[in-house]
């Protein structure tokens, strides 16, 4: 599973919503607060049901479970390893993205 905002990377952007439209891959082209022109949400077919989880990890997760809680299953949907899950919530990041603001 994959995501990329219009504006960080417009070509990645295109390419996926492509390949979507192809049947390669399972796509949604959502609005966010950070992008006016908004994200492609993306994985192989077979993983779709993980855009339930995925979304209400945006709407509902840091909420309901936590910002770490909310981090760890992020990292899971997208096929980070735990190390490198555990590594980035310890590093003290601080991201003011409207998804970890909750």
């Amino acid at each position: 599973m994959a995501s990329v905002e219009h504006d960080k990377a417009p070509e990645t952007y295109v390419k996926a919503i492509l390949l979507g439209l192809a049947g390669m891959l399972h796509y949604r082209v959502q609005p966010t607060e950070d992008c006016e022109r908004g994200e492609v949400v993306f994985c192989l077919p077979s993983n779709r049901n993980n855009l339930v989880e995925y979304d209400w990890l945006r709407k509902e997760g840091v909420q309901n479970v936590g910002l770490k809680a909310y981090h760890r299953a992020m990292g899971r949907l997208f096929g980070y390893s735990p190390a490198d899950i555990e590594a980035y919530i310890e590093s003290d990041i601080h991201c003011e993205c409207s998804k970890c603001r909750g």
